[in-house]
């Protein structure tokens, strides 16, 4: 769930801090459909905490022009040893067409907290755990 109410339309969030597990926040201006979330102004983030092995995120980008998404895991850059398939060196996911991402994969369940840094026209639907 979300820490704060999501407003179907185009809406400023000032994002939540500490989110408990299983919680998400949304920071920055997006633009909130009853499918998806799309940043629309820069520096928009998604943060949640999480306890699993895998975390997956369907995206899309506008045009399927490529746009980077930063994938943070507990303040950090995504190592290498627990980033997902689509996660390239330095925590970056290049997205074009609508899809699911692997952004987590750890070797084992891990509690941690996931913030994606998400430039303009970038749009997030769910997601999905392992």
């Amino acid at each position: 769930g979300f820490a704060q109410p999501l407003v179907p339309g185009t809406t400023f969030y000032p994002g939540v801090t500490r989110p408990q597990v299983n919680e998400f926040g949304l920071h920055g201006t997006w633009k909130v459909t009853s499918e998806s979330s799309t940043a629309q102004s820069a520096g928009a983030y998604v943060i949640g905490s999480f306890q699993a092995a895998h975390v997956y995120l369907v995206l899309t980008s506008t045009g399927n022009l490529p746009r980077t998404v930063k994938v943070l895991l507990d303040g950090k850059p995504i190592s290498a040893r627990e980033a997902g398939a689509d996660v390239r060196p330095g925590g970056l996911v290049t997205v074009r067409g609508q899809r699911l991402y692997s952004l987590v994969s750890a070797p084992t369940d891990i509690t941690g907290t996931i913030k994606l840094l998400v430039p303009p026209k970038v749009s997030a639907y769910d997601f999905t755990f392992g």
